[in-house]
């Protein structure tokens, strides 16, 4: 009884057995019927078995045609010993329901009786191999052929079963699919060496008092510029997808690596990548997540995700459950969308820290730039998420965005690229003047986007570094700090807890201290953490 599988079909590779019954079913140029009719019956067992695809491959000599040019008379004897040599392997080696016949002068189709991909890429490999190994010890008094490769493909039946010529329908499907295989092979040789790239970083600069340094991260400019240039040279979809997806993927590993190294000699250092929507939507988002799966428990506090590229039309669903995937790396993501995106509803607010957009390439006027960002960053603050302007390229872009209310901005103008992510500290933007004037005329309200509020339980437990807990109260809190009534009077820079949020002592108070938060919080959020004690007071000393 005939098998498909592949331990019956490799078991006859090694052991010769080509079963006693059956026929090669070879066609030839001149006579190919018995290959069109070995093409019709496989279609036939191929719809028995309701498969939708045949299984087809190639084996060609490499450099024939060069080859011929250079050997003059001495040509045919080569091709017809070559021919001899690879037509006995193929008899030995395919099963006796698989069909074969000449590709012209240099090499041969074989269309094979199966479903199992695996074993037609098995037998094309080992005719290829065993050919190679004939030709190299048979013909060294003949200049021929050294090199032989094989190919194998899924077709599909339906238009080889609706032509007139099956045999020639089949040849010209296998060898567009054949020509794509080849360019995309190219185009992958041609990629840079990613895995010698590295990340740079872009320091974020926040407008508030309260503001960490964040760094968004960067590919290195010389592969983002040779990558750039296969992006715009790829012509279909999947391969738009999986260049970005590679791209993204070698971002995150190489700033993940940056971020550790940072944090052996700083306490915090805060990043952003950025990932492709395309990419958290495709074949490749499994990659893309099993590398995201690597991260360090540890380093989750420290790492958000930026999505971008994200359709300005589809259903709220798909966006949620993107962001959905994205939370399987970290639980900070932001969109570089608009706060006005109505897909942006109460469900996928509980889910993201923020909105971005990229100011690099706007050629508004000042006054037109100015209103597109305040509505930008008062979308952002009426739905409570903070608000990113990236690409901040000249002086008057950076002043807009911090004129018009955007929390975090960065860019050419605010700071230089660094190799290495900034710690959490502040620094003087490049157009810091700007601060200045704004402080000196009293203008402090532009400086504080949280307005603060008296929490509906104040109580709640002071940790001290030690893990020392001891009770206080809440006079007012923001999402960025809060003022705390207590007789301790730890110093500023003190790392403690307020309720279950870490957060750094700023001011010694009359009644007792101001805190800022390490992490921003939200309304609901807060008030719950407030009256949370500390699970792990051991979580302090990472900060201290």
């Amino acid at each position: 009884m005939r098998t498909n599988s592949l331990f019956g079909k490799v078991a006859r590779l090694i052991l010769g057995d080509k079963e006693a019954t059956g026929s090669s079913g070879r066609g030839t140029d001149s006579d190919p019927g018995g290959y069109a009719g070995g093409i019709r019956r496989i279609i036939g067992h191929m719809d028995e078995l309701a498969s939708p695809n045949l299984l087809a491959g190639s084996v060609q000599f490499v450099g024939f045609a060069d080859l011929k040019q250079r050997l003059g008379d001495k040509w045919q004897a080569v091709a017809d010993r070559a021919a001899t040599i690879a037509e006995a392997e193929i008899d030995s080696l395919i099963d006796p329901q698989d069909v074969y016949k000449p590709d012209g002068e240099s090499g041969y189709l074989i269309c094979f009786d199966s479903t199992d991909e695996s074993y037609a890429r098995v037998c094309a490999e080992r005719i290829s191999s065993a050919i190679e190994v004939r030709l190299l010890t048979e013909l060294l008094d003949l200049e021929g052929p050294r090199a032989v490769k094989a190919f194998v493909s899924r077709v599909d039946i339906e238009p080889i079963r609706n032509a007139t010529n099956p045999a020639l329908a089949l040849q010209n499907s296998l060898e567009r699919i054949r020509a794509d295989a080849e360019t995309n092979s190219r185009r992958q040789s041609d990629m840079p060496n990613l895995l010698q790239v590295g990340a740079l970083f872009q320091p974020i600069w926040s407008a508030q008092d309260y503001g960490h340094t964040s760094n968004r991260c960067l590919l290195d400019p010389i592969a983002g510029s040779a990558a750039a240039q296969h992006i715009s040279e790829a012509d279909e979809t999947e391969s738009l997808i999986e260049i970005l997806a590679r791209l993204d993927s070698v971002l995150f590993t190489k700033s993940v690596e940056s971020l550790h190294d940072a944090l052996k000699v700083l306490k915090r250092a805060t990043i952003i990548v950025p990932v492709n929507y395309l990419t958290l939507n495709s074949a490749h988002a499994d990659g893309f997540l099993k590398l995201g799966a690597t991260l360090p428990p540890s380093y989750k506090k420290f790492v958000m995700l930026d999505i971008v590229g994200i359709p300005v039309t589809g259903e709220t669903d798909a966006l949620v459950r993107t962001v959905g995937l994205a939370h399987q790396i970290t639980d900070a993501i932001i969109l570089q969308a608009s706060p006005q995106d109505r897909r942006i509803d109460s469900t996928l607010l509980k889910q993201i820290w923020g909105v971005s957009i990229n100011i690099a390439e706007f050629e508004l006027d000042e006054t037109k730039l100015n209103r597109e960002l305040m509505r930008f960053s008062r979308g952002a603050a009426n739905k409570g998420l903070h608000s990113f302007a990236y690409g901040a390229n000249t002086m008057g872009k950076a002043i807009n965005a911090f004129e018009s209310g955007i929390e975090y901005i960065s860019g050419a103008a605010v700071h230089a690229t660094v190799a290495t992510p900034r710690p959490d500290s502040r620094f003087n933007p490049i157009f810091g003047e700007s601060v200045t004037r704004l402080r000196k005329s009293g203008n402090s309200s532009s400086l504080r986007a949280h307005t603060r509020f008296a929490p509906r339980n104040p109580n709640s437990t002071l940790t001290l570094p030690g893990g020392r807990p001891v009770d206080c109260r809440i006079l007012n809190v923001s999402a960025s700090g809060a003022a705390i009534v207590t007789a301790q009077r730890p110093s500023p820079g003190t790392i403690v807890a307020i309720g279950s949020i870490p957060a750094e002592v700023i001011r010694v108070l009359e009644t007792g201290i101001a805190v800022r938060f390490l992490e921003i919080q939200t309304p609901d959020t807060a008030g719950a953490a407030l009256v949370t004690p500390l699970v792990d007071s051991a979580l302090l000393e990472t900060f201290q």
